[in-house]
């Protein structure tokens, strides 16, 4: 049988891991980590839970002596089903550890307790920090305001779309799915847009029962190819084409 002692380190790594992966603050520092690195931190973690728990032993130990009633799973697993010889105090050590292996599930679903708010307060998490890669501001602007991003490629083409997937760790392409895509003209760089992917993909949800699979859209596009990237809104598309006609008339300089 495991000695209580490994079996309780055991526990708290478990513990502090699940719970670095749950928690908004932990999640994207323990993705990058690996190796002795991902284990020190989920030791960290397990020994803060470990005190939480201490604390949520003890009131449980006055409710019980109030109540007159007590539960112990250590004493059931070490003692009923592995009939082991060992102390009091490793049946309560194996007690905390089960609490604090329990917190580490409820503290972060009590903190979110919807997944709108877990989304977003990743979401925020993971735009803000400083090792996050390329773009990731951009994405999250995009994110919070609803709109697509226009792409600029090294060879004049343009994609217009939304951010399909995000990678915690660096990255080589980005998978967007496209609204429209077309290219800049080669003398003045005006944009022009040439397929339409929106109005495809909304012709095949109106024309087909079953649910339309958006990620046989998507597109990647290479960091090393992307030029330039701006959110795009097309609400203000003729207001612009106006001003540049403005300012193509000789007057306007006069």
């Amino acid at each position: 049988m495991i000695k209580p002692s490994v079996l309780f380190v055991l526990i708290l790594c478990i513990a502090g891991y699940i719970f670095a992966q749950g928690f908004h603050k932990t999640h994207y520092q323990l993705k990058r980590s690996n190796g002795y690195h991902t284990f020190l931190i989920s030791a960290a973690i397990g020994l803060f839970l470990f005190a939480i728990a201490t604390f949520v032993y003890i009131f449980g130990m006055v409710i019980a002596e109030w109540v007159d009633w007590r539960i112990s799973i250590g004493s059931y697993v070490l003692l009923d089903v592995f009939q082991s010889d060992i102390s009091v105090s490793e049946v309560v050590l194996f007690d905390v550890s089960i609490i604090a292996l329990l917190l580490s599930w409820i503290l972060p679903w009590g903190f979110y307790r919807t997944k709108e708010r877990k989304f977003s307060e990743f979401m925020y998490e993971f735009a803000k920090d400083a090792e996050s890669p390329e773009f990731t501001q951009l994405l999250f602007q995009s994110h919070m305001h609803g709109l697509p991003i226009l792409f600029t490629m090294s060879d004049r083409k343009i994609y217009i779309g939304y951010i399909y997937k995000i990678n915690a760790k660096n990255f080589n392409v980005i998978n967007i799915l496209p609204y429209f895509s077309g290219y800049r003209d080669k003398d003045t760089l005006n944009l022009h847009k040439i397929t339409p992917y929106h109005s495809v993909i909304e012709d095949l949800e109106n024309s087909s029962e079953n649910q339309v699979d958006f990620e046989t859209f998507t597109i990647a596009l290479p960091l090393r190819e992307i030029v330039h990237a701006h959110l795009h809104d097309f609400r203000y598309e003729g207001h612009f084409k106006e001003k540049e006609e403005e300012h193509k008339t000789p007057d306007y300089y006069l």
